[in-house]
């Protein structure tokens, strides 16, 4: 099983000449820094990186070996998932509702216009 200990900076991807397999994760899976994960060609790898870790989507991960070693690394892939879009007539409306679901401590992205976020029955 590949160990997966840290990501490469953009400068650093650059440099090597790298074999990329991808890995596929969710908006809350890219949250885990220490977990057993499968590639997408079926490939088990353990991420152990740095708590507090947040990939995003394109990011290089590697073994404790350097790229130029293994030669192999790991591309992070954003899966597609279902989100709600909210909108407001004004943007005190939308305001009160981000300031509404944050306080649920509901996951949310904020912009200008619209508010983000995973669909829950509850809500």
């Amino acid at each position: 099983m590949l160990t997966v200990t840290r990501r490469l900076s953009p400068e650093e991807t650059a440099a090597f000449d790298l074999a990329l397999i991808t890995l596929s994760l969710t908006a809350d899976e890219r949250t885990r820094s220490r977990h057993r994960f499968t590639t997408d060609d079926g490939q088990p790898v353990l991420l152990q990186l740095p708590r507090g870790t947040v990939l995003a989507d394109g990011d290089i991960l590697v073994s404790e070996l350097t790229p130029a070693a293994s030669n192999l690394a790991i591309r992070v892939l954003a899966k597609a998932e279902p989100v709600l879009s909210v909108t407001a007539s004004t943007p005190l409306a939308l305001l009160r509702g981000a300031y509404h679901l944050g306080n649920r401590h509901v996951p949310l992205e904020v912009a200008a216009d619209y508010l983000r976020l995973m669909p829950d029955p509850v809500l």
